[in-house]
């Protein structure tokens, strides 16, 4: 056996006569063309203006090149220094600086020094060539050497190194280190010291070189040391290990190889020595249990242990017991081809008898042979534990009692082993009476775990069973069957939510609401279940109008909530309808007050001359109002709409992220319900912001959103139908881009490769065929958008026809049946009346025409029998342009300009001016922010 493997590298000395006399040639040969002065454009130096710093550089070390320059030109110039190393090749430059040196006041040359610093010489090293290239002209100086000698330093190895005994070196023996120490440098070597360490052990031994070496001479250097115990040792060897002298390279002072140390025969159970069951622990009900070890040998070779039986005795004791001890004899032979040798013992519980529940010992051990001498370690202990059944608890720790339909419930059960060994089984479920769900459980000795169940709520209300069985696999028993289930009573509620039908909301009397008339709201209030709650009508100033108890018993009716109020004032007037016990949305209905009739109007006014004189006037507004609906009427855009589906179980989209002034078109797909798209939110006039009415299978509802928000919208007939509409505003050019041209075309495209005239010639006939396709494309857009105007036509008649079925359920139910064309609604109103007839009276009925009339055309009519007025008056809603224009009945009114001269002052009141804007339809000027015009009736969003 080889005791020993270096790995250091033994030095050998680098320089010979050879090597010197190829570089003296070298330098021969390149001094040939160097000079010690060099000149180029008035530049200069020499050999003497260049100096190494220091003068006597030691190898290894760097030293510092200063070049002084002169300058005799009258200007600065720019050069190149270029220095190279031991010799010079043209390109084969090691540094390079670039300067500029100033210029020469005319008297002297001005002086400019160049430093560079050469890193790490070696003793090889003998000068510098510099050579200055003038850039303004590409001239060069010649090259000028400068020499220099490096000094040498001692360079110290370890040249070998034995180690005796050779074959054998056994823990505790005495054993021979010699080293051999070589000189491999250029000068001599002091004093110094060897030092050899052992990693991991105590020993670290240091002796001196008490004599200098000179250049390529060695000594040799012994120690002597006591084996560490077995194994393998990592030695090191290290001259000059104090660092005493300097050397050339200290890197090379390290010699590293492993001494191997072995032992006597012998056997021992290494650390790995285990006792388990087969699920990992100690403790079992039956067993078996299982013993594994690791038999390790020393001082013998694995040869001569293949194929020995290795004996050794095993021994169970009741610890804490009255059984007798168990002694079993075993023989493992050794198979393994390393010294290891793997060895596994099982028993259960048929191999001992009455032996106590708890921990009891098993003690192995090695019997002494020729192959194991040492006994103090053949011994090993280890406990094996006899146990009782599992026993697994199942508690529900969830404190949850109650919850509500259609909703998840998380119940937390906790399954508990209070036995020491493991266990397996399956935790079952049930819910409602029924097996819910199933969890395969495996615990670990006195391990508890928390299991979170979800469970479905389902549709029903009641009080409803929770419970959760534990059964054990078919290989464990439990020790208490009395703790393997638990059980709760669940109570299943129905949410009591409130919310007020605001498509049922009724103010009478209606419109216009009038300060100082008492009226009364009402409104219907829907429910999720059963319960009581108490609504209160509240005004903006928080004044109790009304307060109801609402007890709701039955699902299928609503309740009908009122609130009469009068209004003592003009303006806007806020109605809030409030859940007291917070158990829905409450509501805020805001309403326009408008003054009575008896305020607006003027004593002593008759104006009926003045009006008819403006009756032409009158006459010509109409015409130029029904010439402008006329000529602005246009096609629906469909370029910018976006389509919502109605699905059976909502909208499709559920959300919509748009711009202003997109529109959005909602089509009801589900065949077998009616559905509507209703805002969730009213406008200025206590309407809807948008309402489709009721939407048949396939039928549309088009709405333009003209203002940025959320809108939220729903169905009145399934509260579950939920959609949003975000409106965001339009992304704002960067008007600031420029785009930068070219004012020198013809020559910078000649540099790109290309001709001016030639483009041009490629160009127009280029130009020629695009027309041509572009003509071509244009007549099949032409055909496409002939096709597509009689598609919009089309749509313009369906949306015609679902604006007429989309009016509001409430219009619909106050008319009756509705009729899809004219000849039908007169056909149902019997005998035909005109106010020519003599004895007509026209009845509330016949109001109801004007009615369907608008639902037909979309436009407002006059019914015969109607009273209206005509031209500018000099009442209040005249003079505020709130009177109606056309009719064909005039009021006697009298405008009397005349008036007393009083001895009172009189106080003018100064009018403010109101902004105004063009009417678009008739152009008549009407206030910035009226919603209409009154002149023609234009409405404004």
């Amino acid at each position: 056996m080889c005791n020993i493997c270096p790995s250091g590298n033994m030095g050998q000395v680098k320089l010979s006569s050879l090597v010197v006399i190829i570089l003296i040639f070298c330098s021969l040969f390149s001094l040939i063309s160097v000079v010690r002065a060099a000149e180029v454009e008035g530049i200069t130096f020499t050999s003497e203006s260049i100096t190494i710093t220091p003068e006597n550089p030691v190898s290894g070390t760097p030293i510092s090149i200063d070049v002084i320059l002169n300058n005799s030109n009258l200007e600065s110039k720019n050069v190149d220094v270029y220095f190279y190393k031991n010799q010079f090749e043209v390109g084969g430059f090691d540094y390079i600086k670039n300067i500029n040196l100033p210029a020469s006041d005319g008297i002297l040359d001005s002086q400019t020094t160049v430093s560079q610093i050469w890193q790490d010489i070696d003793i090889n090293d003998q000068g510098v060539y510099v050579e200055i290239l003038d850039l303004d002209s590409g001239s060069k100086t010649a090259p000028v050497f400068k020499p220099f000698t490096v000094q040498g330093l001692p360079d110290l190895i370890v040249e070998n190194v034995e180690i005796t005994p050779q074959n054998k070196i056994i823990q505790g023996e005495l054993f021979f280190v010699n080293v051999t120490i070589h000189n491999q440098g250029s000068l001599l070597a002091g004093l110094n010291s060897v030092s050899l360490n052992i990693e991991g052990s105590t020993i670290s031994l240091t002796e001196q070189i008490e004599t200098v070496l000179d250049t390529s001479s060695s000594k040799i250097v012994s120690f002597d040391a006591i084996a560490p115990q077995t194994g393998t040792w990592t030695i090191q060897i290290s001259v000059d290990s104090n660092f005493e002298i300097n050397e050339l390279d200290d890197n090379n002072n390290y010699w590293t190889g492993d001494l191997i140390v072995i032992e006597a025969p012998d056997l021992y159970f290494d650390s790995t020595i285990s006792l388990t069951t087969e699920n990992g622990g100690i403790a079992s009900v039956f067993g078996p249990w299982e013993l594994s070890a690791t038999i390790v040998a020393t001082g013998t070779n694995v040869e001569d242990l293949i194929g020995k039986n290795i004996p050794i005795e095993i021994t169970l004791l009741d610890e804490g017991g009255t059984a007798s001890p168990v002694i079993i004899n075993e023989n493992i032979e050794w198979d393994a081809d390393s010294n290891k040798q793997e060895m596994i013992f099982a028993f259960d519980s048929d191999d001992f008898e009455d032996f106590r529940v708890g921990v009891n010992i098993l003690i192995i051990r090695l019997i002494p042979s020729e192959i194991n001498i040492i006994e103090d370690n053949d011994v090993a202990v280890k406990g094996f534990e006899i146990a009782e059944n599992p026993n697994i608890a199942i508690k529900i720790v969830d404190s949850i009692e109650t919850g509500f339909v259609e909703n998840n419930l998380s119940m937390m059960v906790s399954i508990e082993n209070t036995g020491i060994v493991n266990s397996s089984g399956i935790l079952t479920v049930n819910w409602k009476g029924e097996s819910y769900a199933n969890f395969d459980i495996e615990l670990s000795g006195n391990e508890e775990k928390v299991e979170e169940i979800k469970i479905e709520t389902g549709t029903s209300k009641g009080d409803f069973e929770f419970e959760v069985v534990w059964t054990p696999d078919s290989t464990w028993m439990d020790a208490n069957n009395l703790d393997n289930s638990d059980k709760k009573i669940v109570e299943i509620k129905i949410p009591f939510i409130l919310n007020f039908d605001l498509y049922s909301l009724n103010i009478t009397p209606s419109q216009p609401y009038v300060m100082g008339i008492e009226h009364t709201l009402q409104i219907n209030i829907n429910s999720t279940d059963t319960g009581n709650q108490t609504v209160e009508c509240r005004d903006k100033e928080n004044l109790l109008l009304n307060t109801k108890e609402v007890t709701i018993k039955d699902l299928d009716s609503q309740q009908k909530f009122e609130c009469i109020f009068t209004p003592e004032d003009t303006g806007l007037y806020e109605l809030k309808l409030i859940f007291v016990q917070k158990n829905g949305n409450d509501y805020t209905h805001t309403l326009q007050i408008n003054p009575p009739e008896s305020l607006l109007k003027l004593e002593n006014e008759d104006s009926t001359d003045f009006l008819i004189l403006l009756i032409p006037f009158t006459i010509f507004l109409i015409i130029a109002l029904i010439a402008a609906i006329i000529l602005t009427r246009k096609d629906t855009d469909l370029s910018n709409v976006i389509y919502v589906e109605i699905e059976n179980n909502g909208y499709d989209p559920r959300e919509l992220n748009i711009t202003v002034g997109d529109k959005v078109m909602w089509t009801n797909y589900d065949e077998e319900n009616i559905h509507t798209v209703s805002a969730k939110s009213l406008n200025e006039e206590g309407k809807l912001l948008f309402h489709s009415g009721d939407l048949q299978d396939h039928d549309e509802f088009l709405h333009e959103f003209k203002t940025i928000g959320s809108y939220e919208y729903g169905c009145k007939y399934n509260s579950k139908y939920y959609g949003k509409i975000n409106v965001y505003g339009l992304e704002e050019d960067d008007g600031d881009e420029i785009i930068k041209g070219s004012t020198k075309f013809a020559s910078e495209i000649i540099d790109m490769g290309f001709n001016e005239d030639e483009l041009e010639t490629d160009w127009d006939e280029k130009i020629v065929v695009a027309e041509a396709e572009v003509e071509q494309i244009r007549s099949k857009q032409e055909a496409e958008l002939i096709e597509e105007e009689e598609i919009k036509l089309d749509t313009e008649e369906e949306n015609i026809k679902m604006k007429i079925d989309d009016e509001d359920s409430e219009l619909i139910s106050q008319r009756g049946k509705v009729l899809e064309n004219m000849d039908q609604i007169l056909a149902s109103k019997g005998e035909l009346k005109s106010l020519k007839d003599e004895d007509v009276e026209f009845t509330a009925s016949d109001a109801s025409m004007r009615a369907e009339l608008y639902a037909l055309t979309g436009e407002e009519g006059v019914m015969p029998g109607d009273e209206v007025k005509i031209g500018l008056g000099s009442d209040k809603d005249h003079l505020e342009g709130k009177a109606d224009f056309v009719g064909n009945e005039l009021p006697n009114i009298e405008t009397d300009f005349t008036f007393e001269e009083s001895e009172k002052e009189i106080n003018i009141e100064e009018k403010k001016n109101v902004e105004t804007a063009e009417c678009g339809g008739c152009g008549t000027e009407i206030p910035i922010d009226a919603t209409s015009c009154q002149i023609c009736g234009a409405r404004f969003e």
